[in-house]
């Protein structure tokens, strides 16, 4: 790109396919992801390829009415909501989580007037916080070492945040 201005692709997906097949017929276990999609949630099609070429089954979920999380659920995502998750769903997902369920949140930086009181609340179980411009780490150990311009500090009470996700 730097001395012709065009970006030409290299690369293929040859080897993920292959070691994806490798690990579906030799696995007894069957591994299940879920895209959340009543947040207004993006389309997932590249994350949709990599977890199905790395042998991983992928369903779309509302979590709308759901008592539960579906046993089969071995990871839960959210992907860059455009609307924070509801009360019942606060709820369900700490429910999940404290079951030892695995959640991936993405999330992006453009849109400054979201704001996720909900999703917080979820997050605050493994120290995480989104803001209108960061995600910040608000256990100190767990941060690295950046100048100010990088890292955001919460002011958040202490004694707010479990432990839990530490402690497994």
């Amino acid at each position: 790109y730097y001395s012709t201005g065009n970006y030409i692709a290299t690369s293929n997906n040859v080897e993920y396919n292959f070691t994806g097949a490798i690990s579906a017929v030799t696995s007894d276990t069957v591994t299940k992801a879920y895209f959340t999609t009543n947040h207004t949630e993006d389309t997932h099609v590249q994350m949709n390829s990599l977890l199905t070429n790395n042998a991983v089954e992928v369903a779309d979920l509302t979590t709308t009415g759901l008592d539960s999380i579906p046993a089969d659920c071995s990871l839960l995502i959210i992907d860059n909501p455009q609307i924070d998750i509801s009360t019942s769903d606060v709820t369900l997902l700490n429910t999940y989580l404290g079951s030892g369920g695995k959640l991936i949140v993405i999330t992006g930086y453009e849109s400054a007037n979201l704001t996720f009181p909900n999703l917080n609340t979820v997050l605050h179980t493994m120290n995480l916080n989104i803001t209108n411009s960061r995600i910040s780490e608000n256990d100190m150990s767990s941060r690295i070492s950046a100048t100010s311009g990088y890292m955001s500090y919460a002011n958040v009470a202490k004694g707010t945040f479990s432990t839990s996700a530490y402690a497994k």
